[in-house]
């Protein structure tokens, strides 16, 4: 099973998905209410918000930090 992640219907596998600002943080080194600080400023744009729910891919997280 995959899930529509982004515009340009990319599948992503169920592994890849994080469901929680407390997912996003520990993938960040940051705890959950830093990340849902950074996810609802806006200030990290792979993160949506989805159903009352912080959603990501943790590939494209990892991009957008590093910057690539």
């Amino acid at each position: 099973m995959s899930i529509v992640a982004n515009e340009q219907h990319e599948p992503l596998e169920q592994s890849d998905l994080l469901r929680t600002a407390a997912d996003i943080g520990r993938v960040l080194g940051l705890n959950a209410r830093q990340a849902h600080h950074l996810a609802s400023s806006g200030a990290l744009k792979s993160i949506k918000k989805v159903g009352g729910r912080y959603w990501a891919s943790k590939t494209k997280l990892i991009a957008e930090i590093s910057g690539e």
